[in-house]
């Protein structure tokens, strides 16, 4: 491999030219080297039919104003303008579901297990792991999870003293301590525990 990259940078410099593109040498020419641009005559026949369907701007007209964007008071959007009366049937079925709306602490829980979804998964896995752990004595299901676990509290250090203090040295501290926290729930030795 070595010989024929020699062997085919050797050939480029006894030819002198390289087998690139022209439009990919627009890089590499020198400052005093010039293109042939004349090269391509640009042809505006007026009857040609692919510019039948450009329509020529003139300046004089004016453009119509834009259609209503979202308004800042409203959260979920422009929304659609509904009529006064109390007549339409679009009006009542929107008084019958504005009762509907979920309590300010369900949107509260929402939120949060919106945020910490990953979080929470994780900490079911793990407490699934550690039955599987203490019922059968396969530790896999139950360090894996922890693993993540003291990961994610690991990155909650402020960037301040994550300058000082990498998130992987917390993090293995952690997970060593909940092996061997692990082991002892079991009666044997953190050496014991890891397999």
């Amino acid at each position: 491999m070595v010989m024929i990259a020699w062997s085919v940078r050797g050939l480029t410099l006894l030819i002198g030219r390289t087998k690139t593109n022209p439009v990919h040498r627009l890089d590499e020419i020198s400052p005093n080297e010039t293109l042939p641009l004349n090269g391509i005559t640009p042809e505006q026949d007026e009857s040609d039919p692919r510019r039948s369907s450009e329509i020529p701007l003139e300046l004089d007209q004016t453009l119509p104003p834009p259609s209503r964007t979202a308004e800042a008071n409203r959260a979920r959007g422009p929304g659609v303008d509904l009529p006064d009366s109390r007549e339409g049937s679009t009006v009542n079925l929107i008084e019958v579901h504005q009762h509907l709306r979920p309590t300010p602490s369900a949107q509260k829980i929402a939120a949060f297990v919106t945020s910490y979804l990953d979080i929470l998964s994780w900490a079911l896995i793990w407490i699934v792991g550690i039955g599987v752990y203490l019922g059968t004595g396969y530790s896999m299901p139950a360090q894996l999870p922890l693993n993540i676990l003291t990961f994610f509290l690991a990155m909650r250090i402020p960037p301040s003293v994550r300058r000082f203090i990498h998130p992987i040295f917390p993090c293995a501290a952690l997970t060593i301590l909940g092996i061997f926290t692990l082991a002892a729930m079991k009666g044997q030795s953190l050496d014991a525990g890891k397999r």
